[in-house]
């Protein structure tokens, strides 16, 4: 990784960029579950309300991931739509310490596929920020 920009990582190639996503997918709690959303966001209407892949269009998940990473995705909007509402205690996780694991585990294989949207959306800013301006390290977006 090179130099910030404006408090947001720079890399000097794009296997570096998708090494670092990977990266906060497998390990930051926050980052993995906000992509998750994300991912769940463009599959089609019958997929998710199926929560199964029907169509082969490179985007959402595969076929094997759909359905519990379709549960995961729907458990962190309703329950971080709760949190928001005053109705879901601040202390509990969005999801249980057994799915974060399976999230870790499930969701690095998407960075590819989260980068690309990102970019084509202009929203990569959203997705990623600064903890603060001098520790120079990058946080997901709540």
């Amino acid at each position: 990784m090179s130099a910030e920009n404006a408090g947001f990582p720079t890399f000097e190639s794009k296997a570096a960029r998708l090494v670092f996503f990977k990266e906060k997918l497998a390990r930051n709690a926050a980052w993995a579950m906000r992509a998750c959303e994300v991912i769940y966001a463009h599959q089609t209407e019958s997929e998710k309300d199926a929560r199964i892949t029907v169509e082969d269009n490179g985007v959402g998940f595969s076929g094997r991931d759909a359905e519990i990473l379709s549960s995961f995705a729907e458990q962190i909007i309703t329950n971080r739509a709760a949190r928001k509402a005053g109705t879901f205690p601040k202390h509990y996780g969005l999801l249980s310490p057994k799915q974060t694991s399976i999230l870790h585990k499930l969701m690095p294989k998407y960075a590819a596929q989260l980068i690309e949207h990102l970019e084509a959306s202009g929203t990569l800013p959203a997705l990623v920020k600064p903890v603060s301006a001098g520790a120079g390290a990058v946080a997901a977006a709540a």
